[in-house]
């Protein structure tokens, strides 16, 4: 529940990825509906149909977590990356090995529509100090070069003797820090003049 309810608040304010070990194994089962489709008396016009996706995973038991981890994927259109990115494509490996054996808890979840942001994803190996192999993913990001006019820029030099005023005025900000960052729009260039502004 409270997984869901995370999701759900950060939705409203941009892409999620939810990406960590959830002690689930779900196996090749369904994360999204099967045969979905628009109803208008209850649907709102921008719902998005769940698109039919294989899955694929080396893991070919479940338990009750990964059936809640399913449910939550139904619930908010979260996806699981795993097997269906990268070089983990069409494979699913394994994620942890233990006295039980091997099995896929460790996930990548993100809605179907970024994929296109997700590069690079692969399962890494298992070594002696831990029993999870690592995943690893990069973020595709656009940014966008800042124009910085080099004859009217101040460079202020960091000094270690003064991390601690640094610390207290950030934390003194941080309320109305979090307010803009919540109104924040990468897209529009007086949103980002002014939090430059602000904080300069």
């Amino acid at each position: 529940n409270s997984l869901q309810s995370d999701i759900l608040y950060f939705e409203a304010r941009g892409n999620v990825l939810v990406a960590g070990d959830c002690n689930a194994r779900t196996a090749c089962k369904s994360d999204y509906i099967i045969c979905d489709r628009y109803i208008p008396e209850i649907d709102n016009e921008d719902y998005k149909i769940n698109e039919p996706l294989p899955r694929y995973s080396q893991d070919k038991g479940s338990n009750s977590h990964g059936n809640k981890l399913l449910d939550i994927c139904k619930s908010t259109s979260l996806s699981i990356a795993n097997g269906r990115l990268g070089s983990d494509f069409g494979i699913g490996k394994c994620t942890c090995y233990n006295s039980q054996g091997t099995s896929v808890i460790d996930y990548l979840l993100l809605n179907q529509c970024n994929f296109n942001l997700i590069s690079n994803f692969s399962i890494g190996y298992f070594t002696e100090f831990s029993d999870h192999a690592p995943f690893y993913f990069d973020i595709v990001c656009n940014n966008k070069p800042v124009n910085i006019d080099d004859s009217t820029s101040e460079y202020i030099s960091w000094s270690q003797d003064k991390k601690d005023k640094y610390r207290n005025g950030l934390i003194a900000c941080l309320p109305r820090l979090n307010q803009i960052v919540d109104n924040y729009n990468s897209n529009d260039s007086e949103s980002v003049n002014s939090l430059v502004t602000e904080f300069t």
